[in-house]
């Protein structure tokens, strides 16, 4: 009665009932609830994906380890064990079973059945049964194929994707599919053809639902010589597609950094070197792209670290070729992460790098612009208080808008908004907010939607407008946006200010509720690198701390300043640490007081980041680097902030 099988005795009355599997998260729920003890989710979810999060599995793995009492080493360590019992012992119980299956006349009428088995084994999704025939053309009758493999219970349908059980996958790995796997061409000549496509008619769902078997066939192909070239060339168009759908951490970046780049610039020829004009190793120049969009990807999904390792080494290899065009991205870019981590002084030092080097590439002039927009963001921050010392982008605008380059129009108008926000005219601001939505919206670009809404949320919010009213619209706004294009880190982002408009209103039971879904609804890879999360473990502290609640206020402070590095992350620790030195200060501690204070200031001097930019008021609880510390919570009668340096 567990087999897959959906035939059942004529005289047995019952209704069939399909069990999915599971996602993480929710099996991880259903082994933790069963096996009623505290496991770690990195522990256990490798031994849990390796069941394919199948409940009948997971419930019975998670008896048997409560009923023996196994620690959680000990169930992977039974798992591993048991994994090599099953492909090595000499019974082979589950090798026998599987292979009388295949001897089965009915299966033995469709002569690429084994064959078929093996694809299914390799790819970790499955195959699409809406797809069978644009995957497996050569096939005859693989509708029927499928339909005899389920009745045998070798295969089985989860959703719309036919695949296999654990220990089937694990037996026909090990025993068929080191040799080769006979259907991988056609599979592969699909999925490759489909990634060049620029743009997909289905918003990216394909990605987002086959994204685990593009990526295996890629790190294949990577791993073998005569393949890598192809390899590089799917990789590039994959992390595209990943960045506009679903952006997500891969394991793409070894295999890329072991590639080839040791093709010389020159050939030799009876001891004299010449340029070499033609003939470059393909998978070399490749391997630089490979790279680049890597660190895109790492960057966009708050890996700043990562980020950094992939553009500097981008950088490098660039320069190994004399493409200072691409040298000069690579620097842009990098100077953007370091903005974002608030390392002032090594954003300067970087962008300052890329003008110097934007003077020997093809286009100077666009390379030159480029930074200058970038480097103008580090003026902002370090200027803001000096607005005649803030500088504007419009000739850079000109720039771009003739050269007809909408991206960096955007960019360079977001960038000039703020600059007038800084010098406090709001209706600029607005309008060039206005101006860059409309193009994002023009372009179809949701995501650049999203983010002129909340730059003008900030606008309504800005001291002299105070507009809660506009505010939460803008943000709703955007967080419905996000919903609809399933940007879960987006739609939290808005959740989690507008429950900071909600402590500001004194409505905190709505704040604590609003900043506890934003948590939930947050997808992150690693805490410590996503400022995202820190974000909204800050914005509960700062309510609490509005709520005075302070001893969960200081919990909470001293929580975000354990997840954002003071290297990745300096504008949120430098905040929690003033907002630590104000509560010992309220407790009567001021020795505890000073030494937050002296702390913070020390971090902002070894950034670059001016300490005042931690207290720029509300309007830009937006910006990582500007979010109110202090003032804000002085109109509940909290000291001044001179009293800190007392």
């Amino acid at each position: 009665m567990t087999s897959r099988s959906t035939t059942l005795p004529p005289d047995f009355v019952a209704q069939i009932l399909p069990v999915g599997n599971m996602d993480e998260e929710t099996a991880f729920q259903l082994f933790r609830a069963t096996y009623a003890s505290d496991v770690s989710l990195d522990v256990i979810v490798p031994v849990l994906s390796a069941l394919n999060f199948h409940p009948l599995s997971i419930s019975l793995l998670a008896q048997t380890a409560r009923q023996n009492q196994w620690s959680p080493k000990r169930v992977v360590d039974s798992w591993t064990q048991r994994h090599v019992r099953l492909l090595k012992t000499e019974y082979r119980s589950l090798g026998e079973t599987f292979e009388l299956s295949l001897q089965s006349s009915v299966i033995q009428r469709h002569v690429q059945a084994l064959s078929f088995l093996q694809i299914i084994a390799f790819l970790p999704t499955g195959v699409d049964e809406n797809k069978l025939q644009e995957l497996f053309p050569d096939v005859p009758d693989v509708h029927g194929l499928v339909d005899t493999l389920c009745n045998h219970s070798l295969v089985y349908q989860a959703g719309d994707f036919i695949t296999m059980l654990a220990p089937i996958r694990l037996y026909i790995t090990d025993a068929y599919n080191r040799t080769g796997i006979p259907l991988l061409d056609d599979v592969r000549r699909y999925y490759y053809k489909r990634l060049q496509e620029p743009m997909v008619g289905d918003s990216g769902a394909w990605i987002a639902a086959e994204d685990d078997n593009i990526e295996q066939i890629i790190a294949l192909d990577l791993s073998i010589h005569t393949r890598q070239e192809i390899g590089c060339n799917a990789c590039i168009h994959f992390i595209q597609h990943l960045i506009r759908h679903k952006r997500r951490p891969t394991a793409l970046d070894e295999l890329v950094g072991k590639l080839p780049e040791d093709d010389s610039k020159y050939v030799e020829f009876f001891g004299l070197c010449f340029p070499r004009l033609f003939g470059r190793n393909r998978t070399t120049v490749r391997k630089r792209t490979c790279t680049l969009t890597l660190g895109l990807l790492a960057a966009q999904i708050g890996h700043s670290a990562e980020a950094l390792t992939l553009l500097l080494d981008s950088k490098r290899l660039f320069a190994l070729l004399d493409d200072w065009d691409t040298v000069c991205i690579c620097l842009e870019l990098i100077g953007q992460i370091y903005i974002l981590r608030g390392q002032m002084n090594a954003a300067k030092k970087i962008l300052d790098e890329g003008l110097k080097t934007s003077k020997r590439a093809e286009d100077p002039q666009g390379a030159r612009f480029k930074l200058i927009v970038t480097l103008g963001w580090v003026k902002i921050l370090e200027q803001a208080r000096d607005h005649r010392r803030i500088p504007d982008f419009e000739e850079a605008e000109a720039f771009f808008m003739q050269h007809n380059d909408t991206a960096w129009v955007t960019y360079s108008l977001n960038r000039r908004a703020y600059a007038e926000l800084y010098r406090r005219n709001f209706d600029a601001a607005r309008d060039c907010l206005h101006r860059e939505h409309a193009l994002h919206t023009e372009a179809n670009n949701d995501r650049g939607c999203m983010g002129s809404l909340m730059a003008l949320a900030e606008v309504a919010l800005a001291e002299g407008v105070r507009d809660l009213d506009e505010a939460n619209r803008l943000l709703d706004e955007a967080r419905d946006l996000a919903l609809r294009i399933n940007d879960m880190q987006k739609a939290s982002l808005a959740l989690a200010v507008k429950s900071a408009l909600s402590a500001d209103v004194k409505n905190f039971s709505l704040a604590r509720s609003q900043i506890e879904q934003a948590k939930r609804e947050m997808t992150f890879a690693e805490e410590n690198e996503n400022f995202r999360l820190v974000w909204c473990i800050y914005l509960s502290a700062r309510n609490e701390f509005m709520a005075h609640d302070y001893d969960r206020a200081k919990t909470l402070f001293k929580e975000t300043l354990k997840w954002s590095n003071t290297e990745s992350d300096t504008y949120t620790a430098v905040r929690s640490m003033k907002a630590l030195g104000e509560i010992a200060l309220l407790q009567g501690n001021t020795e505890e007081a000073r030494m937050w204070g002296e702390q913070a200031d020390r971090q902002s001097q070894v950034s670059g980041v001016a300490s005042y930019l931690h207290d720029i008021k509300y309007h830009c609880c937006l910006m990582k680097n500007s979010f109110e510390g202090r003032r804000l919570y002085q109109d509940g009668g909290l000291p001044s902030p001179g009293v800190l340096s007392v």
